[in-house]
């Protein structure tokens, strides 16, 4: 399951699991195979947002250092690398990251990485994803913008495991 934080307060505290105030941290994933643009737009994002956002590499997550973080982003760039960067431990680290209440954003190849399996031009990926969100990534969508090129969509999310993407209509 993916979670994610809405400020709550006027000083965009929120309460962690335990009962105590913790401060919206960041921590924005910036290493082999991500995608610089997606590593910018993601922290000024997130500090337009009031967010108190930190870069990390892979032996943070590896070292299962994710502690003190409201949120873990890892943004658009190469599933692949990121699975063979981040280790099997750094993997189960975000797992109870997400399952104690973190939240996680995945940005383009980011969010390929969170689901159980990545389909990539036709061919399944030999990868260990994330398995964060039960399902199948399939891409690039040449539909909306022809690999390796890129466009800004909206995405509509409709119910559990469907969304809309403006202009495909409905999909699984």
């Amino acid at each position: 399951m993916i979670r994610y934080r809405v400020p709550n307060s006027a000083n965009h505290d929120s309460e962690a699991p335990n009962g105590e105030d913790r401060h919206m941290r960041a921590a924005v994933y910036d290493d082999e195979g991500a995608w610089n643009e997606s590593v910018v737009a993601l922290t000024r994002l997130l500090t337009w947002m009031n967010y108190t956002v930190e870069t990390v590499d892979s032996a943070t997550i590896n070292s299962g250092a994710l502690d003190g973080f409201s949120l873990l982003c890892v943004p658009g760039g190469d599933m692949h690398q990121y699975s063979q960067s981040i280790s099997s431990a750094g993997k189960r680290s975000v797992r109870s990251f997400v399952e104690d209440g973190g939240g996680y954003l995945g940005d383009c190849g980011g969010t390929y990485f969170s689901l159980d399996t990545v389909v990539w031009r036709g061919r399944t990926l030999p990868m260990e994803s994330l398995r964060l969100v039960p399902g199948t990534a399939v891409g690039p969508v040449d539909e909306l913008a022809p690999y390796p090129e890129y466009a800004m969509i909206e995405v509509a999310y409709m119910e559990q495991r469907r969304c809309s993407f403006e202009g495909l209509g409905e999909s699984a």
